[in-house]
């Protein structure tokens, strides 16, 4: 990590500060992606589902008439071939509009977290650390082999 932070922090106090802010982040980020995930995709499925049919129908219930008739009369060869036509263009569709609509409802989610959530995590995450750098210079000061304050001595546990 060669960024600005990097550099003024150093490595280590930026890696923890990253770390923090991404602990502040994911559940929400999981939360929102979660929700919207389920409903965008339910309404998509939905649709689909509905356009796969109202299109394949006809011709799944054609093709199927052609073999129970065929076939002697079997309804079972009826329900057969609607159900793999009907299914390959259901699965096919459903596919497509999975695809698309949970990458815009992963990527509309990332984005209005980040928007709402990355200023307050980034300025916790920082202050967080620089508090810790103050109390860890104190500790130097008045560490385990103590320190003198207006004669007295002092041993600071953190």
């Amino acid at each position: 990590m060669n960024s600005v932070v990097a550099q003024h922090l150093g490595r280590d106090e930026a890696e923890q500060i990253g770390s923090k802010i991404r602990e502040s982040l994911e559940s929400e980020l999981r939360e929102r992606i979660g929700a919207a995930a389920r409903d965008a995709l339910k309404e998509e499925i939905r649709e689909r589902v509905h356009k796969a049919v109202r299109e394949r129908l006809p011709e799944a219930m054609q093709a199927g008439l052609a073999q129970m008739q065929s076939g002697g009369g079997d309804p079972e060869r009826l329900i057969m071939v609607v159900r793999e036509r009907l299914g390959d263009a259901v699965e096919e569709r459903v596919a497509e509009g999975i695809k698309e609509r949970l990458r815009e409802a992963v990527r509309d989610s990332v984005e209005e977290t980040l928007q709402d959530r990355l200023p307050t995590a980034v300025r916790s995450a920082i202050s967080e650390r620089l508090m810790a750098r103050q109390f860890g210079a104190g500790t130097q000061r008045f560490g385990a082999g103590g320190g003198s304050l207006g004669g007295q001595h002092s041993v600071w546990v953190p």
